[in-house]
């Protein structure tokens, strides 16, 4: 593995959370959210 600067660390550790976070807030809305979301409460 080639080494990597602490920026370098901190930039993919970054890029690798907002992404697992993105599709996670994906997956959970499609299957609909325990709790009550603004979405919802102007469609009724």
């Amino acid at each position: 593995m080639p080494h990597l600067s602490t920026l370098q660390w901190a930039t993919l550790v970054l890029v690798f959370l907002s992404f697992f976070l993105i599709l996670f807030s994906k997956a959970w809305w499609q299957n609909g959210p325990t709790y009550p979301s603004y979405s919802s409460s102007k469609k009724k």
